[in-house]
């Protein structure tokens, strides 16, 4: 066989095997240097504002507040995979796109559906959790994060978990 055909032969070999090592860099790339999303709470005009910055995330699952001192839920909401800026406290999305261009409507988990969530207190350190659903290596995964704010007056403070957790011993007499 002359060197030619030797050569002929091994170029869709190489290219092949040149592909895979592309689309194995892509796929590790995307998996160790992947964003999750962030959820983050503002005040304007009054009202609680959640600014979302999806990462390489397609989309929010589920998002909750709750009570950091009582571990009270005070709002719960299935999102459906919501996929815009932001949404307001204690409304439930309606009619949105999803990242994949469906239409989907969010659901009111706590409070009951129609029942608006409690007002959120000045000086309440708060807990919210939410669930980003995205892709790895072909598979749907879920993670989820947890943030924890308070709001003073009309700003909104976030906090780390040592924060808050100083912020309550400074704020609540603790008996010796």
């Amino acid at each position: 066989m002359s060197e030619k055909n030797k050569i002929a032969l091994l170029q869709p070999i190489f290219i092949l095997l040149l592909v895979v090592i592309i689309y194995i860099l892509f796929f590790i790339q995307r998996n160790v240097f992947m964003t999750m999303g962030e959820i983050t709470p503002r005040i304007a005009g009054h009202r609680l504002v959640f600014d979302v910055d999806y990462g390489d995330t397609n989309g929010i699952y589920r998002f909750s507040i709750s009570d950091f001192l009582t571990k009270d839920t005070i709002w719960d909401v299935r999102l459906c995979y919501y996929y815009d800026n932001a949404f307001l406290y204690g409304e439930v999305p309606r009619d949105f796109q999803t990242f994949n261009g469906l239409t989907h409507s969010a659901e009111q988990v706590y409070p009951q559906k129609q029942t608006p969530p409690t007002k959120l207190l000045n000086g309440r350190i708060y807990k919210t959790y939410s669930r980003w659903q995205y892709d790895q290596w072909f598979t749907p995964c879920i993670s989820s994060t947890v943030q924890y704010f308070v709001i003073e007056t009309d700003v909104v403070i976030i906090l780390s978990y040592e924060d808050a957790m100083a912020y309550v011993k400074k704020s609540v007499a603790c008996p010796n």
